[in-house]
């Protein structure tokens, strides 16, 4: 039974994590294109994929989900905070590196 609520609880959260990140995303990018007046541009949205994906490598990188560091908050946090500043460089090389003008440096 352990296994199960361990099982569901670290899905929830993954769940919940990736919601909220395309959630955000989304919700800035309705912001800037109407105040920006901008078309629809199929690179944000591929921007969007990458987040999803870097969040899913670094939050499995450093076993943010693990069952045993789940219910520690104090490893937890610790975690989540590498996980986001490896999200955080890894999206700022890309935007650096990717050699399009849609995104602003």
């Amino acid at each position: 039974m352990k296994n199960k609520i361990d099982s569901f609880l670290r899905d929830f959260a993954l769940i919940l994590d990736i919601s909220f990140i395309n959630l955000a995303f989304l919700s800035l990018f309705q912001l800037i294109r109407y105040s920006l007046h901008l078309k629809f541009y199929p690179d944000y949205f591929f921007l969007l994929i990458f987040f999803n994906v870097i969040w899913l490598i670094s939050t499995r990188l450093f076993q943010v989900y693990e069952k045993d560091k789940i219910y520690k908050f104090e490893i937890f946090g610790a975690n989540t905070i590498k996980a986001y500043i490896a999200l955080v460089t890894l999206i700022l090389l890309f935007i650096f590196f990717y050699k399009k003008d849609t995104f602003s440096r």
